[in-house]
């Protein structure tokens, strides 16, 4: 029900502490299944205006955890590749957290 409407979401929304016993800073996973779970409705078909608005708020949260040292590199590439090219207008925020991401 939270994927369907992840173009409702603010980063602050997807802030979400990792569970007791893992070592990255934020819940990734979680946030993968809303992603998905968004992806899915309406097989597939999902407005342009709101897979934009999505792209810019994973382009934030990505920007937002790349500086996490424990942060797998296989998490970080599922989350820049799971929307389709189509989502982004620019992929200079991508870009940027990629940069933190390996200064890390």
């Amino acid at each position: 029900m939270i994927g369907s409407q992840l173009d409702q979401v603010t980063l602050d929304n997807l802030l979400v502490p990792s569970p007791y016993g893992i070592n990255y800073l934020y819940d990734v996973n979680l946030v993968l299944r809303f992603l998905k779970a968004f992806l899915r409705q309406g097989n597939g078909a999902v407005a342009p205006i709101r897979m934009r608005k999505v792209a810019d708020l994973i382009d934030l949260y990505i920007a937002e955890i790349a500086p996490d040292p424990c942060l797998r590199t296989s998490k970080f590439l599922a989350l820049a590749t799971a929307l389709p090219d189509s989502a982004r207008d620019s992929c200079d925020e991508l870009y940027h957290a990629m940069d933190m991401y390996l200064e890390v």
